[in-house]
């Protein structure tokens, strides 16, 4: 498999195999999906989103209650 490397706001340079959708990159970093909102170039991402090589992420953490 071809690996790509993404940066994500924070964390740094991270490695995946091509092909890696958002809720993927998720799982793998041990963030759970409905807890945090993906962002690229200022836009959300959707969990099904395929990342691209060199692309820059800020996962952001959703903050609810009452």
């Amino acid at each position: 498999m071809t690996m790509i490397s993404l940066t994500v706001d924070g964390k740094g340079k991270v490695d995946v195999e091509e092909g890696t959708n958002v809720f993927e990159l998720l799982k793998q970093m041990n963030i759970h999906p409905d807890e945090v909102i993906v962002l690229s170039e200022g836009r959300p991402l959707p969990e099904d989103e395929v990342l691209v090589a060199g692309q820059s992420l800020r996962i952001v953490s959703v903050v609810s209650g009452g």
